[in-house]
């Protein structure tokens, strides 16, 4: 468990290394050497580190677990190398008509929307349904955070926002001349959508459409086109 802590849950480098000291102080493994060389390589493994990429919140092996078990339906150790091509090329063709009954789904349905609100309309329009359903429960928790305007330098203003009752705080920055807003627990950078604490801000200044900037092509209903 404390290890897991040490994998996802810390957005500083400092707070991290604290943490990665206290574990093995507790559990009496500095001296470790598989636990070493670990910390060696910790830019692979740390979400702390990786942070700044895109990962769409996905661990390492999602993907290729995933795909295992799709192409095990279709493939057999047995077949020649004509077999498995011919197989292969079914598996790509069931693949392709579930993503095109998937985009007829999405234009001829619309989600459920929490609340009658114009930011969550305007990400049900732009969004597709798994990544405005993503969006959505972002939104819906900011009434449970408060935001302190802390500074303003020109057109850059600073928020901390918090859980109500907690102390820990994340730092908002918005620039109001470049429309630009950054957290740093980073989400949108590894995700590609907005975190509540971004969105929290913009609800606080009246914003009521996502800005274009944070609105990425992949995850829009008109990526294709």
């Amino acid at each position: 468990m404390d290890f897991g802590k040490c994998v996802y849950d810390h957005e500083e480098e400092e707070d991290w290394l604290l943490a990665w000291s206290d574990t093995l102080n507790k559990h009496k493994l500095t001296d470790n050497k598989w636990l070493k060389n670990l910390f060696e390589v910790k830019e692979k493994w740390a979400m702390v580190y990786g942070r700044h990429t895109l990962t769409a919140d996905s661990v390492s092996t999602q993907r290729s677990k995933s795909m295992n078990s799709i192409l095990k339906r279709y493939l057999r150790r047995s077949f020649d190398l004509l077999t498995f091509f011919k197989h292969y090329e079914r598996a790509l063709d069931d693949r392709r008509y579930k993503e095109l009954v998937a985009d007829f789904g999405m234009m001829h349905t619309l989600p459920v929307l929490v609340a009658s609100v114009k930011m969550l309309q305007h990400a049900e329009e732009v969004y597709t349904p798994e990544v405005f359903t993503l969006f959505q429960k972002e939104y819906t928790v900011i009434g449970d955070y408060v935001a302190k305007k802390t500074s303003k330098y020109e057109m850059v203003y600073e928020y901390n926002v918090s859980y109500r009752g907690v102390a820990r705080e994340h730092l908002v920055k918005d620039d109001a001349a470049n429309q630009t807003i950054h957290c740093s627990c980073m989400k949108f950078s590894f995700d590609g959508f907005l975190c509540l604490h971004a969105l929290k801000v913009l609800n606080k200044k009246n914003v009521r459409r996502i800005p274009p900037t944070y609105i990425l092509n992949r995850w829009s209903k008109e990526a294709k086109a």
